[in-house]
């Protein structure tokens, strides 16, 4: 992620289909803009 922000102003979203409290802090670390977690019925969502 980090070459691709460095040539671009590209924002990035990522998809996930799981609960995303964990991996949270790694996608920050690797600098994603945007994170749609649309499967609130998961594990460990709460909706």
């Amino acid at each position: 992620m980090h070459i691709l922000k460095k040539h671009t102003s590209a924002k990035i979203a990522y998809y996930l289909c799981e609960s995303t409290r964990q991996l949270i802090p790694e996608l920050i670390d690797i600098e994603i803009d945007a994170i749609n977690p649309v499967q609130v019925s998961v594990k460990n969502m709460n909706s």
